[in-house]
């Protein structure tokens, strides 16, 4: 019983020590890496993000410089320095909101077709309540799968162990 309770605390020690044995390592390339694939991938997309007085600062990305995030405002251009913003946040748009309503179309048609071939006789409540639940469903799964906002982490800060 000793033994059972000494291997328990042996394993609880080694399972806080390395929790505790992990820190952010700092690597200078991978903030460049993140910043050309922000730059590819998201320009001409509206983001958001925290400037370094806590200011949220919203609008469509243009370009990403060595030095500077370039913003379109509305109708004017401002560039801020990214070096003390960590995170970007890329907003859904209408077209992943039409994907949403689309798999809600396809669950409702789903349902209401498994109500015509599942069951030899629908009468007329089943066949609305059926594939309206369906089509609730699939439009929240949908919600929750594709209408998310993205997260960028453009910092040069990993994970790395000791």
């Amino acid at each position: 019983m000793i033994k059972i309770k000494l291997l328990i605390v042996y394993l609880l020690v080694v399972q806080y020590d390395s929790l505790l044995g992990q820190y952010a390592v700092n690597i200078p390339n991978l903030k460049e890496i993140r910043l050309n694939k922000l730059k590819e991938t998201y320009t001409g997309k509206p983001v958001r993000f925290l400037e370094n007085n806590s200011i949220s600062v919203t609008g469509v990305l243009r370009d990403v410089t060595k030095n500077d995030i370039i913003i379109l405002d509305g109708d004017v251009t401002k560039s801020y320095d990214h070096d003390n913003i960590s995170t970007i946040y890329v907003d859904p748009r209408r077209s992943e909101l039409a994907i949403v309503f689309a798999l809600g179309a396809v669950g409702a048609i789903g349902g209401y077709a498994m109500v015509l071939i599942g069951h030899p006789n629908p009468d007329t409540n089943m066949k609305g309540v059926v594939p309206s639940l369906c089509g609730a469903a699939a439009t929240i799964w949908g919600y929750r799968s594709f209408y998310k906002t993205i997260q960028v982490d453009i910092s040069g800060q990993v994970l790395g162990s000791k």
